[in-house]
């Protein structure tokens, strides 16, 4: 007779004696059912996800103390005993199951093959819809929660560091914060921001301080439903540890986006801008003053990435930021003859390259020097597409790249170009600004003119598509309709002459000599001979537009040749631009495209 002790079935049995088995499998149902109203309940208030993983810890620990006591205890007729052991009950004394035991587990069971089913059927379902959505995600401005005035770069930082490690990612198209920048404080509601984007999620974020330690808040939401697929907090106690979380957050991103990251990807996210902290701090603190975009901000900007290198000179972004303050200063600000800043802006480029040759950026601004400054074509080509494989989503990079296309006559590209950056950052009117500039180059009028009126939509008092317009009425013949926005340009700028960019001064300048108003067209030049004096930039091509219009050429033509030797930043729209139309069957200006070495082009 076998020996019942070593009986392998006798400790199931005794697990059902103590209707131990009916417990947990009643148990597990139960838990089921709290997790999934959990994750719902979590979802629909955006609750961190937090919370569900401390459920199921809670849910754990409650079934070992669950079964420990379905061991020990039973309840009875006269109450809850301690279970007997197995040889102090005679056989006709073993329990019964009872009608409503049997009826609860067996609900328990078909509600576990229910919510097991349910979950792997709505999984597959949730998996298969984000399979089919464009991966197209915009960072919304983070907001800052702290008093502290003096830390908010840490929240600008937040934002764009885990843009640009969206940004790395193939499998994603990342809106540029150009656009996003709309939505700051915005009481828009998600599904119609995911529209004017043009992006199928959003990443919503904040930050504050608490005792030393930054917190961050990040939602990920399908923005059509506005879902939430993401909601963690996370800490940042050291601020040695805020690489790893913001590594964490694109990864948590990309992971519930279902996107695989290549280890290539992988490396750029996980990879630190700088060893030392101090300073990544002055790098923060110098791009939270250029987005100020003011001229006092841009030299506060190259003041802390000046510190920012001292402090770690193997730090390429702080060398490429550094070379596109310069750059973005000396278009928009102080233009200053291209010898006096462009080669050491060129050199902080190639050093940033040489530090680390997968910086898009870096090859975007290459591609910018080459062409603005130095003439080199096919350098600037080379470089412009480099910096697109290796950053696609940089906005600014790619209207350049565009405005390049458009100069050398290669329109179908540029509008091409300028399409697929609109889909990109659809809320940034230098987009369309860029857009329009080469349609209308390509012949395409009306088409230009829709995309000015969508930019002026975005900015009514956009400079850049008044300036076009007056251009694109004087290109028509339409003098006083173009000059009608010379009127709204000074609106613009106060009515102060001595503000308003000399190139938009230039056009309205030659449009009204054509129209025989030649006092006022002879003011404006004396207003650009004067900022050539006092500045000390002499402007050549724009003085050229101006005499072109009071019938001077030669005089104009002396210009451009003396713009040619200076290489005079407006030079190289001398191959499209139509305010030199009047000069083009001139040998002296054939002489100077060709200098020039302009490339032939189909278009």
């Amino acid at each position: 007779m076998p020996d019942k002790s070593k009986n392998p079935f006798r400790f199931f049995q005794e697990l059902r004696r103590r209707k131990v088995i009916r417990v947990i499998t009643i148990y597990c149902a139960a838990a089921f059912v709290i997790i999934e109203v959990t994750n719902n309940i979590a979802d629909s208030l955006h609750l961190p996800d937090e919370i569900s993983k401390w459920v199921v810890i809670a849910l754990a620990l409650g079934l070992i103390i669950t079964i420990l006591l379905s061991w020990i205890f039973d309840i009875t007729p006269e109450g809850i005993q301690k279970t007997k052991h197995l040889e102090e009950v005679k056989t006709e004394h073993m329990p019964v199951s009872s009608n409503r035991w049997k009826i609860a587990t067996y609900a328990s069971i078909v509600v576990i093959i229910a919510l097991i089913i349910f979950n792997i059927f709505s999984g597959s379902i949730r998996a298969v819809r984000l399979s089919r959505i464009e991966k197209s995600i915009a960072v919304l401005p983070f907001r800052y929660l702290s008093n502290d005035s003096s830390q908010v770069h840490f929240c600008m930082g937040m934002q764009d560091e885990i843009l640009n490690d969206l940004s790395s990612v193939g499998a994603l198209s990342v809106r540029s914060r150009t656009s996003t920048e709309a939505y700051k404080d915005s009481d828009i509601t998600i599904p119609v921001i995911g529209e004017e984007l043009n992006a199928n999620f959003l990443v919503e974020g904040s930050v504050g301080f608490e005792n030393n330690i930054i917190k961050v808040w990040i939602q990920l939401i399908i923005a059509e439903k506005d879902e939430h697929l993401l909601s963690n907090n996370y800490q940042i106690e050291e601020l040695d540890d805020i690489f790893a979380v913001q590594s964490k957050i694109a990864r948590d991103i990309a992971g519930k986006l279902e996107v695989v990251l290549t280890s290539e990807e992988i490396n750029i996210i996980d990879k630190k801008p700088t060893d030392n902290i101090e300073a990544y701090i002055q790098m923060l603190i110098g791009d939270y003053e250029l987005n100020k975009l003011t001229e006092d901000s841009f030299w506060k900007a190259i003041d802390h990435y000046r510190k920012a290198i001292e402090l770690d000179p193997s730090s390429a972004k702080a060398y490429s930021h550094l070379a596109f303050a310069y750059l973005y200063l000396g278009t928009w600000f102080v233009p200053s003859p291209s010898d006096e800043y462009i080669p050491e802006v060129k050199s902080y480029v190639l050093k940033s390259l040489e530090l680390n040759n997968n910086l898009g950026e870096a090859y975007y601004m290459l591609g910018d020097i080459n062409y603005i400054h130095e003439w080199d074509w096919n350098a600037a080509e080379k470089n412009f597409s480099k910096g697109l494989d290796l950053n696609p989503d940089f906005a600014w990079g790619r209207i350049e790249y565009a405005n390049f296309l458009t100069s050398m006559r290669r329109y179908d590209e540029s509008v091409k170009l300028g399409k697929e950056t609109i889909d990109l950052s659809p809320q940034d009117p230098n987009t369309y600004i860029e857009l329009a500039f080469a349609l209308w180059h390509n012949g395409e009028n009306e088409k230009a003119l829709q995309v000015i009126d969508k930019c002026l939509e975005i900015d009514p008092d956009n400079r850049q598509a008044t300036w076009l317009l007056i251009t694109y009425y004087t290109k028509l013949g339409e003098y006083n309709k173009a000059l009608s926005y010379w009127e709204k340009m000074k609106e613009i700028f106060d009515n102060e002459i001595k503000d308003i960019p000399v190139f938009y001064i230039a056009s309205s300048a030659q449009v009204m000599g054509f129209l025989g108003r030649r006092e006022e067209a002879i003011s404006l030049l004396n207003e650009l001979n004067r900022r050539a004096v006092e500045e000390g930039y002499e402007h050549k091509v724009p003085q050229a537009w101006i005499y072109i219009g009071l019938g001077e050429k030669e005089k104009a033509l002396d210009l451009l040749e003396q713009g040619y030797i200076n290489r005079d930043l407006w030079m190289i729209f001398l191959n499209i631009a139509i305010e030199a139309d009047p000069l083009r069957s001139d040998e002296r200006f054939k002489a100077i495209l060709e200098k020039m070495n302009f490339p032939e082009t189909s278009n």
